[in-house]
């Protein structure tokens, strides 16, 4: 008896979604879907992966200050990766790419550099908003000389009194370091919030004036993220004396300066007293090479006024994946971020289904990626602000932003009455007719 009629009398009908029978209208036959585990986890590593090779794009800030090309690096490289990845997945799975497919997503990687810059020049223009409150909302990295010569030229530590009186100004979120370099070259003060108070400022003074050891000191921490920095940092340096410390050639001062002005940090400068000629300039140096401001205190009683001079608001080198000072039209820039993230996100998006829509379900990665690329977005927005290590939100933003979820294999499961007949596998939902067609005329 020809096996397609095996099963076609009443408890049977076995047949196949693409054969000759109607395998929707059969009660035993069951499609299961399995969930796509592979591209999640290799899109979590990505994510993982990129976010270290992130943070060293944005510490080593390869076109200077150009943040807007430094941006589109980022997501290009973002990009580039994720393409690669799911390349990778899919030759794994043995999936049959189209090469309109493969075309189309590299496409999409490389406009990931273009809207990159282009959403990044848009989100730093300044449509007249104007910054809040003295200092902006950028972190202040107070340098203070506490040599021997301190305690006859400043011995009520009025110096201290000076940084109070700039904190007074500031909100509860303002974040601020103090160092201190004489005897010790000591950072008492890490970067944090002012909400966890001051702490104990006033330090004997004793010891020389390694200035160049403590701006040493300074970088060393900032590039190992122990003194983390965000848009808007910059040093208050206040000394009342010239370098202790030998520079041949001025070497150990030129390297001080070029890593300033790498990361973007300018050095404003107080100086206590009258100094020579030479000594003056030494000090001046740093605020002209790195785009601070210098200021003279003829008197410890000028002091305060000669720090508040100097922490004004710098230039506000807001990005998209970074803090940015408080604006009076801040919820634009909170909607431009949420919306250009979200539009990047997009492409990524792109990516994904040009490479994977054959081994997965089109409208379950649309729906997903675009869901958790708003709610990166949002959340990058909502929490980096708060955060003294800025990279933990990017990383969260980028583990959302990369994630793939979708479901890659269908399975029919062929039955009658007295249980499974046969188990059917076909990778994605595209080709129904491949699924029974062996057995749409029986088996």
């Amino acid at each position: 008896m020809p096996c397609g009629g095996c099963f076609g009398g009443p408890g049977g009908g076995v047949s196949g979604p693409g054969g000759g029978g109607s395998n929707n209208k059969n009660p035993y036959n069951k499609i299961v879907y399995d969930f796509g585990i592979l591209y999640l986890i290799l899109s979590l590593i990505t994510a993982v992966v990129f976010w270290f090779i992130g943070e060293y794009i944005n510490v080593r800030r390869f076109f200077g200050e150009n943040s807007i090309i430094q941006i589109g690096l980022y997501f290009f490289v973002l990009g580039i990766l994720l393409f690669l990845v799911l390349l990778i997945a899919g030759l794994i799975k043995k999936v049959s790419f189209r090469v309109s497919g493969i075309i189309i997503a590299f496409i999409c990687a490389l406009c990931m550099f273009f809207f990159g810059m282009l959403f990044e020049f848009i989100y730093e223009l300044d449509p007249g908003a104007k910054k809040l409150s003295i200092g902006g909302g950028g972190d202040i990295i107070f340098l203070m000389d506490n040599s021997e010569s301190m305690s006859w030229n400043d011995p009520q530590q009025q110096r201290v009194s000076a940084v109070e009186q700039i904190l007074s100004t500031k909100k509860s979120s303002f974040r601020f370091a103090v160092y201190t370099y004489g005897q010790k070259v000591e950072c008492v003060r890490p970067m944090s919030p002012l909400s966890n108070g001051i702490g104990s400022l006033k330090i004997s003074p004793s010891g020389g004036t390694p200035t160049l050891s403590a701006f040493e000191l300074v970088i060393d921490d900032l590039d190992s993220g122990v003194l983390p920095y965000s848009s808007g940092t910059q040093v208050i340096f206040l000394t009342d004396g010239e370098n202790g410390e030998s520079d041949p050639g001025k070497t150990r001062t030129n390297n001080i300066i070029n890593s300033f002005k790498r990361m973007g940090i300018p050095i404003s400068t107080v100086t206590l007293g009258t100094l020579d000629a030479s000594a003056q300039a030494f000090i001046d140096n740093f605020a002209s090479q790195t785009g601070g401001s210098s200021i003279t205190a003829q008197t410890v009683d000028l002091l305060g006024s000669a720090m508040s001079a100097v922490a004004k608001v710098v230039k506000d080198n807001r990005t998209l994946i970074s803090p940015r000072s408080e604006m009076d039209m801040g919820w634009l820039y909170a909607m431009e971020r949420i919306c250009f993230l979200t539009l990047l996100g997009v492409l990524l998006t792109l990516i994904k289904l040009f490479l994977i829509m054959d081994d997965g379900r089109p409208l379950m990665i649309i729906i997903s990626s675009l869901a958790t690329s708003l709610i990166g977005a949002i959340l990058l927005e909502l929490i980096i602000n708060n955060y003294v290590v800025t990279a933990k939100p990017r990383l969260y933003f980028l583990l959302l932003t990369t994630v793939v979820i979708t479901q890659v294999k269908r399975t029919l499961y062929a039955g009658n009455a007295r249980g499974v007949i046969k188990r059917y596998d076909k990778q994605g939902p595209g080709n129904g007719g491949n699924f029974g067609g062996n057995f749409g005329g029986g088996f």
